[in-house]
């Protein structure tokens, strides 16, 4: 279970030494060097040390930095192109309004040099075809929806798929296998990275041997 060579011997348990797991528990998956006996099974499965190791390595975690600030950026331009959706349909009403209260000419296209045409179509409340205003409605909505459309990032995730795929091959190419490209951007904001043999995680203690800085290894007394 620890990685470490070295046995460990089992005694034969007893009222006494049943809550003590490290002399009278075998564990799952761990070899049998030698002897022989019976025992009694306690847990299967995910219930066991060795199924809740498993059971947390498989477990997928958050979403890393990055994720959350392409998702904030996403956000944010998404607000943006529906602000802009919206103030297109509010620019229209106001528009309408203006036309049809009297104070702009008919089918005026510009309203700072505003020439009425000879020909024109007024606004209508009517349900017809030849009335101008549902058609000015319709081509407003067409030009909103596309704002939204045009405003999601589409091509965003596919390209920090693609750069951190790259990072990920340059990882490799360093003998250090990605397994996940999340694990490429973690790697690539890290500061420190300490390294040592199990002996770090069964007795939770680290030492520092050497120190690498300024072009200069100094080793620790």
């Amino acid at each position: 279970m620890t990685g470490e060579p070295d046995a460990t011997v089992k005694i034969r348990v007893n009222e006494d030494n049943f809550q003590n797991g490290a002399y009278c528990v075998l564990m799952a998956k761990s070899l049998v060097v030698k002897g022989f006996g019976r025992g009694i099974v306690c847990a299967v499965g995910e219930h066991t040390e060795a199924g809740a190791i498993d059971k947390a390595t498989r477990t997928t975690s958050g979403p890393t930095l990055l994720q959350k600030k392409l998702d904030t950026i996403a956000g944010q331009i998404g607000n943006v192109g529906i602000t802009c959706a919206v103030m297109t349909l509010i620019s229209l009403i106001i528009r309408v309004g203006v036309e049809m209260a009297g104070y702009l000419p008919c089918q005026c296209g510009n309203l700072l040099v505003c020439v009425e045409p000879e020909v024109c179509d007024p606004y209508t409340l009517a349900f017809s075809m030849k009335n101008r205003l549902w058609a000015d409605l319709l081509e407003t909505v067409i030009i909103a929806i596309s704002v939204i459309v045009v405003a999601i990032p589409e091509g965003l995730p596919l390209a920090v798929t693609l750069c951190l795929g790259y990072a990920s091959e340059e990882m490799t190419k360093l003998n250090n296998l990605v397994r996940r490209l999340a694990s490429a951007e973690t790697m690539g904001g890290a500061t420190h990275i300490c390294s040592d043999k199990t002996g770090t995680l069964t007795q939770n203690i680290m030492t520092v041997m050497a120190m690498y800085a300024g072009n200069t290894c100094v080793i620790a007394k």
